[in-house]
């Protein structure tokens, strides 16, 4: 099993590097420039060119099944979840084939009218709750892979 996380504005990657040295598992921080993060033990900074979606073609050729991956993109988490990794979002969302349709669609929704000049605000500042609902679903998504696993 390894960690994946989306590096691109991943306000959760302390938790998720003590969650990785806690287990002894590898994490790949994949980005397509340096972050000043990955130069810990255990963790491999993976950049990739630059360009639209290079990490997230990155993360879909790399992860399997045994992964767990953390990103707030809900395509590339459709695309994660099509292939049966466990993806998890930085505000704990957990991404599945339950909900990834619906997700998916009120994403093109946005996408249509921002393309169209319409104003529909971005996301919410990140807060204590956010980051209290990841660590709860990134224990559980850690325990259900590890019983897999074994």
């Amino acid at each position: 099993m390894r960690l994946i996380v989306d590096g691109d504005a991943c306000p959760v990657k302390e938790l998720v590097l003590r969650a990785a040295h806690r287990l002894g598992l590898p994490l790949l921080l994949v980005s397509n420039k340096p972050m000043g993060f990955g130069r810990e033990p255990g963790v491999t900074a993976v950049i990739v060119p630059e360009g639209p979606d290079e990490a997230d073609r990155w993360i879909v050729a790399e992860a399997t099944p045994r992964d767990l991956v953390v990103t707030a993109d809900i395509p590339l988490a459709a695309a994660l979840v099509a292939n049966d990794v466990t993806v998890v979002g930085h505000r704990g969302e957990v991404f599945d084939q339950a909900n990834i349709g619906d997700l998916m669609a009120g994403w093109a929704l946005h996408r249509a009218l921002r393309d169209e000049g319409q104003t529909v605000g971005g996301p919410k500042a990140y807060n204590q709750k956010d980051w209290a609902a990841f660590a709860s679903a990134f224990d559980r998504a850690l325990t259900k892979l590890q019983r897999r696993k074994g």
